[in-house]
């Protein structure tokens, strides 16, 4: 069962678009946030192709989307490039005429559930982790800023730690997160403070 399918279609003037993953190492991190309704628990292959349309396929276990509600993963794309996905020489990939297909989200095949099967896919990108001179010119900044994503995750962009707490206005802490993202969703309406290193910033639920 195929889920979700990212093309290169030309634009309306016919002329052929890119996606450009010369940049991408095995240093970066993909993540992805799902919501797999009645396919809760099981199995989803993320698959990327390189410009010579060759697939690189990398299986998650259903344990990672034991929720029907939003389920977050991340994947290292170390994993693509062992499997011999060359970034470097073979991440320009160009869209002609028919469109030229890059990335593909397949569910389990043999045991999707195939009436009222719906799949929701939100705050999909691949990040260095700080790790290249474009990133570091933003961090470099010295600002963070709270983004609130319409599936209930809080992410914290140009973090200058590692990780971040949620106070609320009182002081009393609320949440704490390892990562740059957390789920805020079952967290009571209000103004609360994020705490992100050096860092604060008022946060809304509304």
């Amino acid at each position: 069962m195929i889920y979700i399918v990212k093309a290169l279609n030309p634009n309306p003037d016919n002329q052929p678009t890119t996606v450009d993953l010369r940049e991408v190492t095995a240093a970066w991190t993909f993540h992805m946030a799902v919501m797999p309704s009645n396919e809760a628990g099981k199995s989803i292959t993320i698959r990327f192709y390189d410009s010579e349309g060759v697939a690189y396929n990398y299986t998650l276990d259903g344990a990672n989307f034991p929720e029907q509600g939003w389920n977050e993963a991340t994947i290292e794309m170390s994993e693509f490039v062992d499997l011999g996905l060359d970034f470097a020489n073979k991440g320009l990939i160009t869209g002609g005429e028919w469109g030229t297909e890059y990335f593909r989200i397949i569910g389990d095949e043999a045991n999707f559930v195939v009436d009222g099967s719906t799949f929701g896919l939100d705050d999909t990108y691949i990040t260095d982790n700080g790790t290249s001179s474009g990133i570091e010119k933003n961090s470099a900044k010295d600002k963070a800023t709270a983004l609130l994503t319409g599936n209930g995750l809080l992410k914290v962009v140009n973090n200058p730690s590692v990780g971040f707490d949620i106070f609320s206005i009182t002081g009393s802490l609320i949440l704490s997160s390892k990562t740059d993202i957390a789920n805020v969703e079952r967290i009571p309406s209000g103004v609360y403070i994020v705490k992100a290193g050096s860092k604060s910033m008022k946060f809304v639920v509304e």
